[in-house]
């Protein structure tokens, strides 16, 4: 029996998760005797537990894999014993009552073993894992660019610099992460609907957060009107425009004041109060100046840069990472590619900011 082969699969399964599951981890459970799969769940927003287990045949002597170490259930005990397995394999430990189960394994005279595919065990809940030890939430950064960096044209053109498929993939992102983030500006230029559009599956529009310091948003804006479940969030200062703050207010929007006047506002406040509001993961698309803001605090989880075979040129075009800028190359925020994935025209590229880097974020 290949073990790593199951496990695979084990997490494949609970990745069906993603869009449905917020504030939970993925799990699935595999249960495997020989070459025969007799038992596989995951819950993807349709399915509980409970009648997953009632669901389905039992047969003896198996192998269970889990991605996550699960909670003790009772019925879910239950149906171990009565199912006879064997031995259980395990990713990753629970971050809430670690080694719990694994204690009741060992009483129970049931093998167990910790660890196998650790990696991607721990790459599958990365969102909840983070947000179990942090106090702001797990942080994307996505944007396109051409290949000389560049997000539009100095006139402002800029629909559409990446092919359909990464911008698809873009969806895909939003999809997975509670809320995304953009800055006032990029509402005044662009408008954006900020909504998730994938054809064929089920996906939901993620939570709407816009950092605007100085309350210019308009309250004709039609991102404040649109037809969409998620909510709209502004992050503003406590003295800007109080009399706009009780008409969004009466819009369903709401308000984040920051006390800090300095410019921009400051972004670990701002994550810590969007955390208690129970806001787990943000993907932040952007502009130019926000995308510094959070690099230059290392605020950041991940990183997901799309390049597209085109070059814009000009020194007034917008570039995807602007503001300030680093004044050395020492101060500047290293990163470690992941994986480099071609979409279509675009290459996507994947990073995570190098382990002294890491290190910082984990500190704040």
């Amino acid at each position: 029996m290949n073990d790593e082969l199951w496990m695979r699969k084990a997490i494949e399964l609970a990745r069906q998760g993603e869009g449905y599951i917020l504030h939970q981890p993925y799990s699935s459970l595999l249960l495997v005797s020989g070459d025969d799969v007799l038992f596989a769940w995951a819950l993807d927003g349709h399915e509980s537990l409970d009648e997953a287990l009632n669901r389905q045949s039992i047969k003896q002597r198996g192998v269970l894999y889990l991605p996550y170490e699960p909670e003790m259930i009772p019925k879910l005990l239950l149906w171990i014993l009565h199912s006879g397995v064997i031995r259980i394999e395990i990713s990753v430990l629970n971050t809430l009552t670690p080694t719990q189960f694994v204690r009741w394994c060992e009483e129970n005279k049931i093998e167990v073993h910790v660890g196998l595919l650790s990696i991607e065990g721990h790459q599958l809940n990365e969102v909840y894992l983070h947000n179990s030890k942090s106090n702001f939430p797990y942080i994307t950064l996505s944007f396109g660019m051409s290949l000389d960096g560049k997000i539009a044209t100095v006139t402002g053109d800029s629909k559409y610099i990446s092919g359909p498929e990464s911008r698809d993939f873009v969806h895909q992102l939003r999809n997975k992460h509670q809320a995304i983030l953009v800055g006032i500006n990029t509402i005044l230029i662009d408008h954006p609907k900020l909504t998730t559009r994938l054809d064929g599956t089920y996906s939901r529009d993620p939570e709407r957060i816009i950092l605007d310091s100085n309350l210019q948003i308009s309250l004709d804006e039609p991102l404040l009107h649109q037809k969409s479940k998620a909510g709209t969030i502004i992050i503003t200062r406590a003295d800007s425009n109080q009399a706009k703050k009780t008409s969004l207010r009466s819009m369903k929007v709401r308000i984040i004041e920051i006390e800090d006047k300095r410019k921009p506002l400051n972004l670990l406040e701002a994550l810590t109060k969007l955390k208690a509001m129970g806001v787990g993961s943000i993907l932040v698309e952007g502009g130019g100046t926000i995308h510094f803001s959070f690099i230059k605090e290392r605020l950041f989880n991940r990183l997901f840069a799309t390049i597209s075979p085109i070059i814009i040129g000009g020194e007034l075009a917008k570039t995807a990472v602007s503001g300030k800028g680093f004044a050395t190359l020492n101060e500047a925020v290293k990163l470690d590619f992941i994986k480099i994935t071609k979409m279509g025209q675009d290459y996507v590229l994947e990073a995570i900011q190098k382990q002294e880097d890491i290190a910082i974020l984990e500190e704040k």
